[in-house]
């Protein structure tokens, strides 16, 4: 925000440290919506012993395949979030905090722009309460044949574990850069404060010696 702080060693590790954590967050969604993000267990016992005989994993979710398969299922309400919730708000959120960072702009309009991003980054959640809400309702025990009890659940998967780390590492970036952007503001204006201040002083030392070697000369006349 001024000449004398972006060329200091300081400057240059916020920049470090800002542009690491950008490529973390950008890798880590990339992982996160590419791999397993849950898998369906099949567990069968033995009424009377509770013996287990089968303990298998028979579907494998990302987060393409959850939607394919809400979306084939007609529960198009669902889809349309988890790819609002899940993909585009937080890929623009990104986007926009790129720019607010990089982009030379005024103060007042960066400072905007993270205000905003700072209120919509709670929405990056949404993939984890939908992810919750899947291994919940997705499970079920029974009695398939006298004698045999079934048990089918839906467990977290890596892909889950970056979600939740990604949504958590994108509401700490936008408050710190938000933080950071209100250190330098507020720094910026303190500055320009003492200096108007002592300039100020200056023309008023300067007015009063005009006005006293005035009143000199008028006397000495």
């Amino acid at each position: 925000y001024n000449s004398k702080f972006r060329n200091s060693s300081y400057w240059w590790v916020i920049h470090a440290g800002v542009a690491a954590t950008m490529l973390t967050y950008a890798c880590l969604k990339v992982y996160a919506m590419t791999v397993k993000v849950s898998r369906v267990r099949l567990v069968g016992r033995v009424s009377s012993t509770e013996e287990e005989f089968l303990d298998e994993y028979i579907i494998d979710f990302t987060l393409g395949s959850i939607i394919e398969y809400f979306w084939k299922s007609e529960a198009y309400l669902i889809s349309l979030l988890v790819i609002l919730g899940v993909v585009l708000i937080p890929t623009g959120i990104f986007t926009f905090l790129m720019a607010a960072w990089l982009v030379p702009m005024s103060s007042s309009l960066r400072g905007n722009m993270f205000l905003l991003a700072a209120h919509v980054s709670k929405v990056s959640f949404i993939d984890i309460m939908f992810e919750c809400y899947l291994m919940l309702v997705m499970k079920l025990d029974a009695s398939v044949i006298i004698g045999v009890d079934a048990s089918l659940t839906a467990n977290p998967a890596p892909g889950a574990y970056a979600s939740l780390i990604t949504s958590a590492l994108m509401i700490v970036m936008v408050h710190a850069l938000r933080s950071l952007h209100n250190g330098a503001t507020t720094k910026k204006t303190a500055s320009t404060a003492s200096v108007d201040s002592s300039s100020r002083n200056g023309r008023s030392s300067s007015s009063h010696l005009i006005e006293g070697e005035d009143a000199a000369a008028a006397a000495a006349a």
